[in-house]
């Protein structure tokens, strides 16, 4: 996986955090809890976050009282950071994420610590877009879950298109990657993904047990291709009659291929008449 794909799972494997600290009028989430939910996952995908300072942090010292009547400062600090994600395995690959830091306290050091934890947990937070309330993770995930998009039409077709290229039976990629009826927008995007760095390095290889394909032909199983993205079950029906069970690798000439058309096109315009 590049860094991308694996800060998706790390978003991902938390899907929401329950408030569990009190600040002097509202609740929010501890840093520890964020942390404590995505170290694991980072560690696991072996990825590195580094914060970085800039030159400008800016220092102000406010005088007032304290509860007791003394004279103490409050000292502000402000700047501009930036959190650097970077994978382990692939060290150059790295993301870069403009970021702030605030945190006021009576002791400077106190005021860059809280500056830092402060920053670093709502940075965390609204990176990865994890949602957070005061309901236990059970009643708010029945709230708000909602149920993941299946894989669109445009992945279908680049699945299609890449069975074409490398001479790949569509049944047989999809088994070598996972993928079926039930595959998300998430998971297809990982899985061709996958095929396209396999392919890059060597380790999906086109296959050679296809014949090769008149220009006729491939403009046939385009538009078989095509017409079976927008209604699968009706071409895949029309497919298994024509093939007689055996699928669409047995589409290896014009006559067959334009009968399957042929019976697609009667039994969408029957489905319509009725």
């Amino acid at each position: 996986m590049n860094l991308y794909e694996k800060l998706i799972e790390v978003r991902k494997s938390v899907p929401y955090l329950k408030k569990d600290a009190k600040g002097h009028q509202y609740e929010y989430v501890s840093g520890a809890t964020v942390l404590g939910h995505l170290k694991a996952k980072m560690d696991e995908l072996k990825i590195l976050l580094i914060p970085e300072l800039c030159d400008n942090t800016n220092i102000t010292e406010t005088p007032k009282k304290s509860s007791k009547g003394k004279d103490i400062i409050d000292y502000t600090l402000s700047g501009c950071m930036t959190y650097v994600f970077i994978n382990a395995e692939k060290p150059e690959e790295t993301i870069r994420v403009p970021f702030a830091f605030f945190g006021t306290q009576d002791d400077i050091s106190k005021a860059f610590g809280s500056a830092l934890t402060y920053s670093e947990r709502y940075f965390l937070l609204k990176f990865f877009q994890i949602p957070t309330d005061k309901d236990d993770p059970d009643a708010f995930q029945k709230k708000h879950q909602k149920p993941d998009a299946l894989m669109n039409v445009g992945q279908k077709k680049e699945l299609a298109a890449i069975c074409k290229n490398l001479r790949w039976e569509k049944k047989d990629l999809a088994q070598k990657y996972n993928i079926n009826g039930k595959t998300t927008e998430n998971e297809a995007a990982v899985a061709i993904s996958q095929i396209h760095d396999d392919v890059e390095s060597g380790a999906l290889k086109k296959q050679g047990n296809l014949p090769e394909l008149s220009p006729e032909l491939e403009k046939l199983l385009d538009q078989i291709e095509a017409a079976g993205v927008k209604t699968p079950d009706v071409m895949n029906d029309a497919i298994l009659d024509v093939t007689g069970d055996k699928g669409i690798s047995e589409i290896k000439d014009i006559p067959t291929a334009t009968k399957i058309l042929a019976l697609f096109n009667k039994l969408v315009k029957g489905a319509k008449d009725a």
